[in-house]
């Protein structure tokens, strides 16, 4: 890997030893941190849940792929730590938190303010918003089809399902079956990855 290390240690003292005041939330991957390092640079630091099954091979190889996924408009991933059991990916801090907690009832925030009140239609802003979120759930039997899609836009806001919560925030109990769409039609996320070598 090319990112450094950290020591357990230096996290440790930089999350003031994992304290609940400096934890900033809960994900599926397991809780995160706000930190800051010596060089008095900020950090937010995931730590894996002591429940993951994901082998360090694995979380080597995951380290490896977000590493190479440096964008502008992505947190920057500073390096990780992997040492007595632990495993943390140690990220730049942002202060202002994650985009769900603009989109989840503070949807206006979003608007550009030059509309002004009186020329924004606070019903129809916050149908798009619920409708885009409905349409990115994290499991695909819960997306709506296409036809839904277009049936929710040109009705009544008051009759659509509530979006869930993201994935990464809260992770779903896989026995559920509740739905809020039908399963027909739905769409699914496809990675593929292929490895070159010479002969």
């Amino acid at each position: 890997m090319d990112l450094p290390l950290y020591d357990l240690d230096t996290i440790a003292d930089a999350t003031g030893n994992f304290s609940m005041d400096n934890k900033l939330g809960e994900g599926g991957f397991g809780p995160v941190y706000k930190g800051k390092l010596r060089e008095l640079k900020e950090i937010a630091v995931k730590r894996l849940s002591e429940t993951s099954t994901q082998g360090l091979a694995e979380f080597k190889n995951e380290v490896t792929l977000i590493a190479k996924l440096q964008h502008r408009n992505l947190v920057r991933l500073l390096g990780c730590c992997i040492q007595a059991g632990e495993r943390m990916l140690i990220y730049e801090y942002m202060p202002h938190g994650s985009l769900d907690s603009f989109l989840f009832g503070k949807g206006l925030e979003l608007a550009d303010a030059s509309m002004g009140p009186s020329s924004l239609p606070v019903a129809e802003v916050m149908k798009c918003i619920k409708v885009g979120l409905l349409c990115v759930q994290d499991r695909p039997e819960y997306r709506p089809t296409m036809s839904s899609v277009v049936e929710m836009l040109g009705g009544d806001s008051a009759l659509l399902p509530q979006p869930r919560q993201p994935g990464f925030i809260v992770a779903e109990d896989p026995s559920e079956t509740n739905s809020s769409t039908s399963k027909q039609d739905s769409s699914t996320n496809h990675v593929s990855m292929t490895m070159l070598e010479g002969r």
